[in-house]
């Protein structure tokens, strides 16, 4: 649906970097397949639960679901098992051939087509505070800001809460990553002489974990939250030690982010990149080659951001969807 939409020139869509970089050719296969899904998940779950179009076991609004039953008709249901059903089999899909179905094509048409649905979709932005804070952000995206100096210039009274939680959350991210990136550049090294590496920077580290373990009362629901509580459980490692020894305390931490890493990995039917063999670090796929740069923000009291797609593409959602200029 989201190629379509892009083809169609309507709203731009959470998955426009696969969407831009892929074009008419976009494949998705079993492997890519599953990334894809869940990387969208995240963000329509998040979007669309906030905006009341369905609730936390996925029990679409009856409004909604009348509006879409409407004009979604039986053949174009009948239209999409058909072409999915063979990509089931060979597992791999080109993406067009979906959209390219006279019945498929004809079907979305006429949903967002119509008025009610369009008035319904646009609720996806929530209350106007929401739409305030993205327009906002959309005019810090200029050149010569970087990610962590926008998000210091974002400001909102309405919802300054949920703006600290995102300051208490992308410090630690960053952790995780570079800590990720150092093991990627750490082949067939002991876990030890890693922890011995990032040794000085552990102060950094501790104090960006104690800052997201403060998140810890907000996680509430049992199933969409078991990443985030999965990180509170990393960050806790670093947060609330349970040795004396601060190496001990990295090796730790570092031995269960390469498990929290195999694990997220296995449920998107992947491979995992790196592993622990006998204490040894072992690297599989494309080393990490500057690993001083990771040193480097890690130690840093105000780290440059990376996860930035987010906020960029709710930002252009939200204006676009309200005929606002991007």
């Amino acid at each position: 649906m989201e190629y379509w939409l892009r083809r169609s020139g309507r709203a731009i869509c959470y998955g426009t970097q696969a969407l831009v970089n892929g074009g008419d050719a976009l494949t998705i296969d079993a492997r890519s397949g599953k990334t894809i899904v869940n990387g969208l998940h995240q963000y329509y779950r998040g979007s669309c639960e906030r905006a009341g179009l369905f609730n936390e076991d996925w029990h679409v609004d009856d409004a909604l679901s009348t509006l879409f039953q409407r004009r979604w008709s039986d053949a174009a249901t009948s239209a999409l098992a058909g072409v999915l059903e063979p990509y089931l089999e060979r597992g791999k899909l080109l993406v067009r051939e979906v959209a390219d179905q006279p019945q498929i094509d004809a079907g979305l048409q006429a949903v967002f087509k119509d008025q009610a649905i369009q008035q319904q979709l646009r609720c996806i932005l929530g209350e106007e505070k929401y739409r305030t804070l993205a327009q906002t952000f959309a005019e810090l995206r200029r050149p010569g800001l970087a990610l962590h100096q926008r998000a210091k210039l974002l400001t909102s009274d309405a919802l300054s809460g949920q703006i600290e939680d995102m300051h208490r959350c992308e410090p630690f991210l960053l952790v995780l990553q570079d800590t990720f990136d150092l093991l990627r550049a750490s082949a067939n090294e002991r876990v030890g002489a890693v922890a011995d590496r990032i040794m000085p920077c552990l102060s950094q580290m501790r104090q960006r974990a104690i800052a997201f373990t403060g998140l810890a009362g907000k996680i509430t629901k049992p199933g969409p939250a078991r990443r985030m509580r999965d990180l509170q459980q990393l960050a806790a490692l670093l947060a609330l030690p349970r040795h004396a020894n601060e190496r001990s305390t990295l090796v730790e931490f570092i031995e269960a982010l390469v498990r929290y890493h195999r694990d997220c990995l296995e449920n998107r039917g992947r491979d995992p990149l790196i592993a622990l063999e006998s204490e040894l670090v072992t690297v599989h796929g494309d080393e990490e080659h500057y690993p001083e740069n990771k040193l480097a923000r890690l130690a840093a009291s105000e780290p440059a951001w990376d996860n930035d797609y987010y906020l960029t593409a709710a930002s252009t959602i939200y204006r676009q969807l309200h005929g606002e200029p991007v």
